[in-house]
């Protein structure tokens, strides 16, 4: 997931595009080994090539939101290698100070280990404090 995948339709609601490299039929456990994707947005486990779970979206979630918040992706570097380097070993560092729930929102998301990144399920990306003001099901009906 990345800013430019992130797209807005007629109403102003958002979409995401470019599945071409998804995979389909994926079960909780189960490990994807193919290395594809932007280099500021992949995963250590995919850098490190120990298979991705979903959890490399939660990832892909973290990434896109620092970028939002920051500017910028969470690890840059003047080469690939090094920003490869950075992902796998360094700690994000924001650029502004945000609210605890939001750091503690964001620093989940970007856990090295993929089981922390909310155990890989969505619903528990949804549960933590930082979005408890959303109404989950309101968003579904595009409200």
């Amino acid at each position: 997931m990345k800013p430019e995948n992130v797209l807005l339709d007629a109403e102003g609601h958002t979409k995401l595009a470019d599945f071409g490299l998804s995979k389909e039929n994926m079960m909780s456990n189960d490990l994807a080994f193919s290395f594809c994707g932007s280099p500021a947005y992949l995963c250590p486990e995919m850098i490190e090539k120990k298979g991705v779970s979903k959890s490399a979206d939660i990832w892909g979630l973290g990434t896109l939101l620092f970028e939002l918040l920051n500017g910028r992706p969470p690890f840059i570097a003047d080469n690939i290698q090094n920003m490869f380097n950075k992902i796998s070993n360094d700690n994000i560092e924001m650029d502004f100070e945000v609210s605890k729930d939001c750091l503690n929102f964001v620093e989940t998301l970007l856990h090295k280990d993929p089981k922390q990144r909310f155990e890989g399920l969505i619903s528990n990306v949804k549960k933590h404090p930082w979005l408890s003001d959303i109404d989950w099901d309101r968003v579904i009906r595009r409200e």
